[in-house]
């Protein structure tokens, strides 16, 4: 097992017919071994933000990814799946610098995104602002029942800045809905969450872990070779995140922003 100072990667080989739940089905070759990645974020300290080293950190994954699973699980560790960007960092760095940090953001969520393989969020975390439009990047999304999703980017004085609100439309399938739960800077129970769409299952935290391998090895056991092609049926082209990107950097350390940013400083 390979660690680093946030993420930690593995991976586990299968065999079909050792899986209870898919030994016996005759449309899978049982002898196949199928390779399931797991990727744990943990950074209880910053509560799971993102910065550019993390980032830079999360990119030097996606190349063994892709080598090495036919699915990848991510997961997180500590009280918060992902709390969107740090901003004591992008406070300490200043306007320019961390407008560098979220193009590199951007392009390693948008390249997340367009793995060749099925991708798993266990979210065992609350997920705030920058942490929904990354959550949006995964396939299939399982969460445990107190899980709270929080559109919080208004609150910051900012929209969507990382490809999340064009990957959201394509998610929920009305870019009025996301509009509005942006607008209103809306918090969604877990619930909520699953009506809208934006995540696929609630799960119990004793169960969670062993449902989100089961939907692993199910979708791992089928055939890989369609898997981008139906991906990109969902795909958002990073042109269009960029897109996105220009309107949030004119935001970016404006007078809301700033004041949000200076009265996080100050705790």
């Amino acid at each position: 097992m390979k660690k680093s100072k946030v993420f930690e990667f593995s991976f586990h080989s299968v065999v079909l017919s050792h899986s209870p739940n898919l030994a016996t089905n005759r449309s899978f070759d049982r002898s196949k071994s199928v390779r399931i990645g797991e990727l744990i974020f943990s950074d209880d300290a910053t509560r799971n933000s993102l910065s550019l080293a993390t980032a830079k950190e999360l990119a030097k994954y996606i190349p063994k990814i892709e080598e090495t699973c036919d699915v990848l699980i991510f997961r997180n560790e500590g009280r918060v799946f992902c709390s969107g960007g740090n901003l004591k960092d992008q406070l300490e760095q200043g306007a320019s610098r961390s407008k560098v940090a979220n193009r590199f953001i951007t392009t390693t969520l948008h390249r997340l995104s367009e793995l060749k393989i099925p991708t798993i969020a266990m979210v065992q975390g609350d997920v705030y602002g920058g942490g929904i439009e990354w959550l949006s990047t995964f396939d299939v999304v399982f969460t445990e029942p107190q899980v709270i999703f929080g559109f919080w980017q208004r609150r910051l004085g900012l929209t969507f800045g990382w490809g999340g609100g064009a990957r959201l439309v394509r998610r929920l399938g009305s870019s009025a809905t996301v509009s509005r739960l942006a607008l209103e800077a809306r918090a969604l129970d877990s619930r909520e969450a699953l009506d809208l769409g934006l995540i696929d299952r609630v799960v119990t935290k004793r169960r969670l872990r062993e449902a989100v391998f089961a939907e692993a090895l199910r979708l791992a056991s089928l055939p890989g070779v369609s898997v981008t092609a139906l991906k990109s049926l969902r795909a958002v082209p990073l042109i269009e995140a960029r897109r996105e990107q220009r309107v949030f950097e004119k935001l970016w350390f404006g007078p809301d922003h700033k004041a949000r940013l200076e009265g996080f400083g100050r705790r």
